[in-house]
């Protein structure tokens, strides 16, 4: 396996790293490589969305350029992956076929034998920290912290101002982003160490409407000793869903708010792992992304 940096490069200079979780970038070893201007870069977001895959240039145009495209436009996509293969592969002998980008019939096709892309780390990650973390919180913390150290602020914020396409996909990886959040918080509730309670406001904040997240927030206040600000933190989260979403918290969360009110000696942190109130699978996570 190759190893990376500090900064998530990995040292293997053959190796194209491609990262989404953040601003759209391109490393080789400890190099950042030239992407171009936002309708290129969405290209090469159209072939890595989709590795090893067929990815039909109409299907890109669509993407990119939305339903009035310009005229010419497959000659002006022609160019943008010549730029992409002067830019991402390693040097060819002449006449040599690409070995990244590669023309299949009515399109394209991004080959990573030799690529590492984030998104697909992240997403390893959270699902071997998920399986472990019923029996394991611990490797299972680990495991989603390293997943969560991925990301380098909102995912392809150079791009999502372009079209639709971007920003839809920028909306699933911040529905993922959230939802290892929650996992690594289970985690660390369970092994009865509170995440940091300013990493879980943070967390709040940034997504209002997950119950879920709000309910690892109270249970992380009232470990801390701050029972009226676990009750405030139910009050919040009551009147946020009924005023953007017109409905009351589900009946885990008023669950444990109760739980809260009467000092429930079973929310105490002991020696041996706790369960984490509202993790059954019916538990609604979050109704704002349905």
């Amino acid at each position: 396996m190759d190893t990376v940096d500090a900064a998530g490069h990995s040292e293997n200079a053959a190796v194209l790293d491609l990262r989404i979780l953040g601003p759209l970038e391109a490393w080789r070893g400890n190099t950042r490589l030239n992407l171009g201007g936002p309708r290129q870069r969405s290209v090469l977001v159209c072939l890595l969305l989709d590795p090893d895959q067929d990815v039909s240039a109409a299907r890109i145009v669509e993407a990119v350029w939305g339903d009035h495209p310009p005229s010419g436009v497959l000659t002006t996509l022609q160019g943008y992956v010549f730029h992409l293969r002067q830019a991402l592969e390693p040097p060819r002998a002449k006449g040599a076929s690409p070995s990244l980008i590669v023309t299949v019939p009515g399109g394209y096709r991004l080959q990573t034998a030799s690529v590492a892309i984030d998104a697909v780390r992240f997403e390893h990650l959270v699902a071997e920290g998920r399986s472990l973390l019923a029996e394991n919180p611990g490797a299972a913390a680990g495991l989603l912290g390293d997943a969560l150290g991925l990301w380098r602020g909102d995912a392809l914020t150079d791009v999502v101002s372009l079209n639709g396409f971007a920003a839809q996909v920028a909306t699933r990886l911040a529905e993922r982003h959230a939802v290892a959040s929650e996992l690594w918080v289970e985690a660390e509730l369970a092994l009865g160490r509170p995440a940091a309670i300013e990493t879980l406001d943070a967390l709040v904040a940034r997504y209002p409407l997950r119950e879920h997240l709000a309910a690892l927030r109270m249970l992380a206040l009232y470990r801390a000793g701050r029972q009226a600000d676990a009750l405030a933190a139910y009050h919040r989260l009551r009147c946020t869903l009924d005023d953007e979403l017109g409905i009351r918290p589900s009946a885990e969360v008023e669950a444990l708010h109760q739980q809260v009110l009467r000092q429930d000696p079973c929310l105490d942190p002991t020696t041996e792992r706790t369960a984490v109130p509202a993790a059954s699978p019916g538990f609604r996570r979050s109704r704002a992304y349905r």
